[in-house]
This record gives C-alpha cells, sequence and structure tokens, in this order.
C-alpha cells in the first residue's frame, strides 16, 4: 500500500515492537511518533512506501525497532 503524509496525519496509531516482537510503546497519534522518532513524517512515509513489509526498521536510542502502522 502507498501512503501519503496527509494520509499519516489522519486516522493512524502506531505500535513499536521489539526484535523478539514483544510490544515496547503503543503511539496513537502521527504528533507522538514524531516525539519518540525523532523523525519528518515525509521520511517515515517514504520508509514505509520502500518497503514490502508490513513494517519498517527504525533505530531509537541506539536500538533497532519494528514500527507498524495501522488506521482507526
Amino acid at each position: 500500500m502507498k501512503y501519503t503524509s496527509k494520509d499519516f496525519r489522519l486516522n493512524r496509531f502506531f505500535v513499536l515492537y521489539d526484535n523478539d516482537d514483544n510490544l515496547v510503546l503503543f503511539i496513537d497519534s502521527t504528533r507522538e511518533l514524531i516525539n519518540v522518532y525523532k523523525n519528518k513524517i515525509k521520511e517515515i512515509v517514504r520508509k514505509f512506501n520502500k518497503t514490502d513489509k508490513d513494517y519498517i526498521t527504525v533505530i531509537i536510542d541506539g536500538t533497532t525497532y519494528k514500527l507498524y502502522t495501522f488506521t482507526d
């Protein structure tokens, strides 16, 4: 599925898992995602559009996580 920045700002939530698929964090808004991940929405959307997986790999404070996105 191809995403847009506008799509990410509306009715999206995100789930962060560690590499063992343990739930780490539930993020219920794009604004909160930006505060946690410290990256622009355009960059996040670009990463989701480039992958053929259901998640992208993100590095936060030196630790690698899987970031999934879902819609309400």
